[in-house]
């Protein structure tokens, strides 16, 4: 449409001028250069092909001394002219749309300024960065801020003067750093502009963070030093030079390896060249002279390779005086010695369980005791613990972690198969947080020991069974005199109803024999399993056998059971437990006076739910001294009645259950008395199986 225009508006001026002989083809080539100009090749070409037919039908056709020859010859010369233009516009545009791709495709902000300060070009780069099209405005309207600034002396120069100039300048509006480039130009001057505030921040970063470790390398107790990539000392700080007493000359010459200790060194500087020969870094201890007080300290000194901003590699240093803490290594290594003596005099081993990794240091002894190669992780003990006492292991360990302290007694399976017993105590220590970290504890083999101990209780137990015989004799003697002389009777009675009479009551005193005897054989017989068991049963039974002493004591008997009394347990080790206790109380009972015996089901914060049994007396009562001692094996108050056993293996038995045993007494005389009480764990988990596998 624009070539079309341009040559109806040349059109219309050859028209006007045709009067003034004005040659008409003069007029179409502008219009022909002008659409080569602003619009391109194509519609210059349509413009030439208009003004040549125009210019034939309405000029040369009607001009009779002009030939047809005459005609054809302006017309090529019009089109060869009107060519040339349209090619060096289309030629122009080329370059010009290049040099546009060119500047846009730039990552540098790009304008150009003509002489009276207007901006005559800028790539896309510049209006980005402005946030504006600077193109046709004066700089210094556009931006009056640069005015009397480096922006406005930099520029001027390089207009005046012709000089290439750079700068930075923070550009409030935009808050950015700017860097730029200025060089004269034909048309003015030409400014190549990028943000570098990221830079700038950076550099600002580098200088306060550069200031800050400054900072904290003077003020740190360690020497630090840093050096050149030949290995030239660069920087030392305040700590290293008033440790060496040396200038900072004398140790950037190399005087310190002086103070190096003669022993230590060959081995240091052989260390430090492979190191940096090799680029990487080193770690050693060395002795050092401080010239202070002319004495040696021991140093940990570390050393990294790093590159600084230019890329050299240089070499950051420490070192760490641990003199003390060589000291300190030094004692703590000979104490070990002498625990480790310890230890295996004593044979005892130690040990430290981290309970958050689950791994174990052996201190001494612990693996041989356990017959391990090597214990390092709970796994490894947990793995030899014998199957039946797991679970008291593990309940063991809960309850320490909840007190602090733990104490358990159990059996291990050592890797050759034999069973040994083991007895651990240790203490739980806590993080900073306060929560459990680490159990710290002994372990030492108890099998003699157990051994002993079986061997006392069986002794005890037939102590207690020759004990009882003198009541049991007197149990049967009673009835077995009654079916004597009931029998007589029976031999010489002719009456039929009173011989009947007779047999029954025989029959009822044989069968009490024969309870009696059941009840004697249930206290000595020992199960291979728990079973479950009515603790109200159990000492009933144990009342039975008493009946004939409680009779001849007068004592009075007060029973309460629970209905629930319901537990898992070795029956006959329990009545053994009973057995002593009544034994004790019908002992320490004046004639007349009273024992309760009560069971109930409660709940404890440590055993859970459990059955209590409690016997009580009114006798005369133990003073404190005393009750201190009773659990001591062979301790007694009967003097050459008692054996000196009977609490011990009372609380052993318990113990064996998983249970505790209490005691209250009072040696006032107006109120006297002694109360035991047993609590033993029901077990519910374990019940069913149990009773199962007896009942099997």
């Amino acid at each position: 449409m624009t070539a079309i225009g341009l040559v109806a508006l040349a059109l219309i001026i050859s028209l006007a001028l045709r009067p003034v002989a004005f040659v008409p083809l003069i007029i179409f080539f502008w219009a022909v250069a002008f659409t080569a100009w602003f619009d391109g090749v194509g519609p210059a070409i349509l413009a030439m092909a208009l003004s040549c037919a125009l210019a034939d039908y309405f000029f040369f056709l009607h001009v009779s001394h002009n030939s047809w020859l005459v005609v054809l010859v302006r017309s090529v010369v019009f089109l060869l002219a009107s060519g040339l233009v349209t090619g060096l516009a289309a030629r122009q545009r080329r370059h010009s749309a290049k040099l546009e791709a060119i500047l846009d495709g730039m990552s540098d902000a790009f304008l150009i300024y003509d002489r009276h300060w207007v901006c005559i070009r800028a790539n896309r780069r510049a209006r980005e960065l402005l946030s504006r099209d600077p193109r046709g405005t004066v700089l210094w309207d556009a931006a009056p801020e640069t005015k009397n600034t480096v922006v406005w002396d930099s520029l001027h120069r390089v207009m005046q003067e012709r000089v290439a100039l750079s700068y930075e300048h923070y550009y409030a509006p935009l808050k950015a750093w700017l860097q730029a480039d200025c060089f004269p130009t034909e048309e003015g001057v030409s400014v190549f502009l990028r943000d570098v505030t990221e830079r700038k921040h950076a550099e600002e970063s580098l200088r306060s963070s550069e200031t800050r470790y400054r900072f904290l390398a003077e003020s740190m107790s360690q020497y630090v030093w840093t050096t050149d990539q030949s290995g030239k000392i660069d920087y030392v700080n305040r700590h290293f030079l008033e440790f060496t007493g040396l200038s900072f000359d004398e140790i950037r010459n190399g005087k310190t390896q002086e103070l190096l200790h003669p022993e230590d060194r060959a081995r240091v500087v052989a260390i430090v060249t492979e190191s940096m020969r090799m680029g990487k870094p080193y770690e050693f201890e060395h002795r050092t002279l401080r010239k202070l007080d002319g004495t040696y300290r021991w140093f940990l000194t570390r050393c990294e390779p790093f590159r600084d901003e230019e890329g050299t590699l240089k070499w950051l240093g420490t070192g760490l005086d641990i003199t003390e803490r060589k000291k300190a290594a030094d004692v703590i290594e000979e104490n070990r010695q002498q625990m480790r003596m310890v230890l295996d005099a004593a044979k005892v081993g130690a040990w430290v369980w981290d309970l958050k990794t689950d791994e174990v240091t052996d201190l001494g002894n612990t693996s041989e005791i356990l017959g391990i190669s090597d214990l390092n992780h709970f796994q490894v003990f947990a793995n030899i613990i014998h199957p039946e006492d797991l679970e008291h292991v593990k309940q063991s360990i809960a309850s320490a972690i909840e007190t602090g302290r733990y104490d358990a007694e159990h059996r291990i399976v050592r890797p050759d198969g034999e069973i040994r017993w083991l007895r651990a105590l240790g203490s739980v220590l806590s993080d900073e947080d306060e929560k459990p970290a680490q159990m710290a504890g002994v372990s030492f083999d108890v099998t003699e020991k157990k051994r002993i101990e079986q061997a006392l209780l069986k002794s005890e137990k037939l102590a207690a069974v020759g004990r009882l015989a003198a009541s049991v004799s007197h149990e049967i003697n009673n009835p077995l005199e009654a079916v004597t002389n009931l029998l007589f009777l029976i031999e010489r009675e002719q009456n039929v109803d009173r011989l009947h009479e007779y047999i029954k009551v025989a029959q009822q005193e044989l069968s009490r024999v024969t309870e009696i005897a059941k009840q004697t054989l249930r206290f000595h017989r020992q199960p291979s399993h728990r079973s479950t068991a009515s603790a109200g049963e159990l000492a009933d039974s144990v009342l039975m056998l008493f009946r004939g002493r409680i009779a001849q004591a007068a004592l009075q008997i007060q029973t309460e059971y629970a209905p629930n009394d319901i537990f898992l347990c070795y029956a006959s080790e329990v009545r053994q437990v009973l057995t002593n206790l009544l034994s004790n109380a019908v002992d320490a009972s004046a004639r007349g006076g009273r024992i309760r015996v009560r069971t109930k089901v409660v709940t404890s914060s440590r055993l859970g739910k459990c059955v209590q049994v409690s016997v009580a007396d009114t006798g005369r009562g133990m003073n404190p001294a005393t009750q201190k001692q009773i659990y001591e094996p062979f301790f007694t108050t009967k003097e050459t009645t008692g054996t000196g056993l009977g609490l011990w293996v009372s609380l052993e038995i318990t113990r064996k259950h998983r249970g505790t045993i209490r005691v209250r007494s009072c040696d006032d005389p107006q109120r006297h008395g002694t109360v035991f009480v047993l609590l033993f764990p029901i077990e519910n988990g374990a019940a069913a199986s149990a009773s199962s596998s007896a009942a099997d």
